[in-house]
């Protein structure tokens, strides 16, 4: 197995009690500053309702999908 490190894209809601709601963590980008992008234009589609973040993974490119851009 060959893993390579990629950046995750998680995107959260927000529910008026504060709380946040994990609804997607499926989108691996080979690129900080493309899944970045992609962050920040989720993130602005509505400030206090969803928040949007890149984390660093281990992936296996074999079994996950990399998003060039």
């Amino acid at each position: 197995m060959n893993l390579v490190h990629a950046f995750l894209l998680t995107v959260f809601l927000h529910d008026e009690n504060g709380g946040k709601t994990l609804v997607s963590d499926d989108m691996y980008w080979r690129d900080i500053n493309s899944c970045k992008w992609y962050a920040r234009q989720i993130h602005s589609q509505s400030r206090d309702k969803i928040t949007a973040y890149c984390l660093p993974r281990l992936v296996d490119p074999q079994t996950v999908r990399l998003y060039d851009d």
